[in-house]
């Protein structure tokens, strides 16, 4: 089934999404920020403020910050080779 995702991602109209494929998590050294759902508070975790600002900027750099925090706390090895990137 893993060979059969990762060869079906290559044909156009699979994914939905162009950049879907360009944002994978293992392809810039660092784990994947959180993902949130609706409603606004999900078995009592509530979604950051941030994202339901609407500010795509804010919200990429926000789940930057996220990936990064949680790459360090998990997988600190994958920042030194993000470092010689």
């Amino acid at each position: 089934m893993a060979i059969i995702d990762s060869t079906l991602r290559f044909f156009s109209g699979v994914l939905g999404n162009k950049e879907s494929s360009t944002q994978e998590s293992f392809q810039h050294n660092l784990l994947e920020h959180p993902q949130y759902t609706r409603p606004k508070v999900f078995d009592g975790i509530d979604v950051p403020e941030m994202l339901l600002s609407g500010h795509h900027l804010n919200i990429a750099k926000f789940q930057k910050e996220e990936a990064l925090r949680i790459t360090k706390k998990h997988r600190p090895d994958l920042l030194k080779k993000k470092e010689e990137e």
